[in-house]
């Protein structure tokens, strides 16, 4: 029936002079602290219960009762057998870790050899490169390298599921979303400046890879369009003038590179594409005898 105490122990002799041994046989009665694992940290820092790392070696710490050791298991798998320290702190590296689920526990090597509960999980994944997928406008998807006259587009990609990026451009950080469980993430940039746009996602896990090759558009202003001249096999039509031929060619200015529809009131006779200058030109045939009146 020992208490939890010191104990010094003599042995007295109960014959001759009644001399008593030495030196004092002394030992401590305690109380068995049942182990904890309290932390798992990688090179980024805590990995959360039920969380990911993309390291292949982390720290756990726990505690236990002091200057005892424990048995660090992944199911029945022994990952080492720390010591606790005389603050009852226990810390074991585990190295050479695979990609796979891993349900740490830590054994009592003393007292009734109790385990910690409940059982510390996390996963080791594969980090995904990130990818710029889709840059979207109002308009619809914005072309690599095209041109959006929008000041706010939706850009989206892919990550590890759960995990940050952060969207640059250039060193300029334009939000840290995060991706969802199937790993897209989807990042609105507004208040847009008229410019050329150099976007990458820099992933803020595992090594901080980024996406490649950078996702490019500029934003413009937009052209308003004009229609410059009408012409005729003769020559030039004047404003409110006449023809007597049955074909024509317009000619004006808009955005380079982007489409204007050509009306005769409500009548759509084509949709030219401005060239890299801003012009745009359209052949307007099978014209009846009729008054026309053009907008672009």
């Amino acid at each position: 029936a020992l208490t939890v105490k010191a104990y010094s122990l003599k042995a007295l002799a109960l014959y001759g002079e009644g001399e008593a041994s030495t030196p004092l046989r002394t030992f401590t009665v305690a109380v068995a602290v049942k182990p904890t694992i309290d932390s798992v940290t990688d090179s980024k820092g805590p990995v959360p219960q039920g969380g990911i790392t993309f390291d292949r070696s982390v720290t756990v710490t726990g505690k236990a009762s002091p200057n005892q050791k424990v048995r660090l298991l992944d199911g029945t798998t022994a990952l080492g057998e720390p010591t606790a320290n005389g603050s009852g702190t226990w810390t074991q590296v585990v190295s050479a870790l695979t990609v796979k689920a891993y349900s740490l526990k830590a054994l009592a090597l003393y007292g009734e050899g109790e385990a910690s509960t409940p059982l510390r999980t996390f996963t080791v994944a594969v980090a995904v490169k990130p990818t710029i997928d889709s840059v979207t406008d109002s308009k619809g998807p914005v072309a690599q390298g095209g041109i959006t006259f929008d000041r706010s587009v939706t850009v989206t990609g892919k990550a590890s599921p759960n995990q940050k990026v952060r969207l640059l451009d250039g060193t300029t950080s334009l939000g840290e979303p995060t991706a969802n469980g199937s790993g897209t993430w989807t990042q609105v940039v507004s208040a847009l400046t008229v410019k050329a746009y150099s976007l990458k996602a820099l992933a803020l896990y595992g090594e901080g890879e980024a996406s490649t090759p950078l996702r490019t558009f500029t934003v413009a202003v937009a052209v308003k369009p004009t229609i410059d001249s009408v012409t005729d096999s003769k020559g030039p039509v004047a404003q409110g003038g006449i023809t007597f031929d049955r074909s024509v060619t317009v000619t004006g200015k808009a955005s380079p590179n982007q489409k204007v529809r050509l009306l005769d009131g409500t009548t759509s006779l084509g949709e030219p594409t401005a060239n890299g200058s801003g012009t745009w030109t359209q052949v307007v045939s099978a014209l009846t005898v009729k008054a026309y009146s053009l907008k672009a």
